[in-house]
């Protein structure tokens, strides 16, 4: 099963009128009384009252918390959704819609309070002229929540030129790895720091609690709430209701592990024995989550290619936890090395001397070495022939 089968992408689409506005005529009387330049001012009020757009901040806050729950980051805005999880979630998105609209509404039939509202807020500020009719007010107002498919290279369906549409799925295939690779480890980081959040509220010493002579009655263990406990659960759950074609195999299997095995939070506070165990579990699962993002590197890298400023090209490829860098002139095919090893550091000085007033830093550049010195020789020949 792929990912397009498993899981779809969602978004909150909002529009609202805008709130503030510029006044340029307080610009010009500040800057005229204080002597100053009016570009160095900037005056904006805000054309309705905050308290009676309150309610539909609200609900587009509860919008945007809602495409975030049981959903992951895809890309700027938008967010992944299990399929098995859509009707649940479409259902709860349209109850959101209906709230705004009804918002949007009672503020609009309160549209006389609003204008008195904002002309006494406002005083000499107040320009009835910033302020739009009824009906063009109510068209300014949405909020939607959008799904979509997930797009591969494999989507297009339009009549385009071999090679455009060639270079069009490599892009777009190139796009999906990417978003991958930041999928495969964002739902491990999270559980990891849920983790260590437990490790550390375990690790906080004894409360002392006294008597009401201020005496020294009794040690108790800090504070423990169960959303600690909770919290780890729930990106538990999220990991293994996206499955092993999106997450992984081995992510899902440690998501199970942990889900099933940390203690009750009522048995981490009223058993030692509950509470010594749930501290180990903690540090050790989240070495797990460690040991698995680092085992993830490498495994969704594609080649970066680009230009140097010295005229030669550089692939980076990285596979596993080896990199290696293939550099070669940007006219030629073939690559003249391939290097890989340990990387080692060096500083680059600036090929000129620059004017007394500028200071270029030297320029950090990771060498890859390698046994073929031969060609590396050659290679830092041509760029120091480069530089004259």
């Amino acid at each position: 099963m792929s990912i397009k089968e498993n899981a779809l992408i969602v978004s909150v689409n909002v529009e609202m009128p805008t709130k503030a506005r510029t006044d340029k005529k307080a610009i010009d009387e500040v800057a005229k009384k204080f002597g100053v330049a009016a570009k160095s001012i900037d005056m904006r009020k805000s054309l309705y009252p905050k308290e009676l757009l309150m309610p539909i901040d609200n609900v587009v806050y509860k919008a945007r918390q809602h495409c975030a729950c049981d959903t992951y980051m895809w890309a700027r805005g938008e967010f992944l959704l299990p399929s098995t999880e859509y009707m649940e979630f479409a259902s709860t998105g349209g109850d959101i819609e209906l709230e705004f609209q009804q918002n949007v509404t009672a503020f609009l039939n309160n549209w006389s309070n609003v204008l008195i509202g904002a002309e006494k807020e406002l005083a000499g500020l107040y320009d009835a002229g910033l302020y739009p009719s009824l009906e063009e007010l109510r068209q300014q107002f949405s909020l939607k929540f959008k799904y979509r498919q997930v797009t591969d290279e494999q989507d297009f369906r339009v009549s385009m030129q071999q090679e455009e549409l060639d270079d069009l799925r490599a892009r777009t295939e190139a796009d999906t790895i990417d978003r991958m690779a930041g999928l495969q480890r964002t739902p491990i980081a999270n559980l990891k720091k849920t983790l260590d959040i437990l490790s550390a509220k375990l690790d906080e010493p004894m409360r002392e609690i006294k008597d009401e002579f201020g005496n020294l009655s009794e040690l108790r263990h800090a504070i423990f709430r169960n959303s600690t406990v909770d919290n780890i659960t729930d990106e538990c759950k999220k990991i293994i209701m996206f499955g092993d074609s999106v997450i992984g195999t081995n992510a899902v299997l440690l998501a199970n592990r942990i889900k099933d095995s940390l203690p009750d939070p009522d048995h981490i506070r009223s058993r030692e024995a509950s509470r010594t165990m749930a501290h180990v579990q903690a540090h050790t699962y989240s070495k797990e989550c460690d040991d698995l993002m680092a085992s993830m590197r490498g495994q969704w890298e594609v080649p970066v290619v680009a230009v140097n400023p010295m005229g030669l090209v550089e692939e980076h490829l990285e596979t596993g936890g080896v990199l290696g860098v293939k550099a070669y002139k940007a006219s030629e095919v073939e690559p003249v090395d391939d290097l890989q090893g340990t990387p080692t550091i060096v500083k680059v000085e600036p090929p000129f001397e620059p004017p007394a007033s500028i200071q270029i830093p030297p320029v950090e550049a990771t060498v890859i070495r390698s046994e073929s010195q031969v060609k590396i020789d050659t290679l830092e020949q041509e760029i120091n022939d480069m530089f004259g």
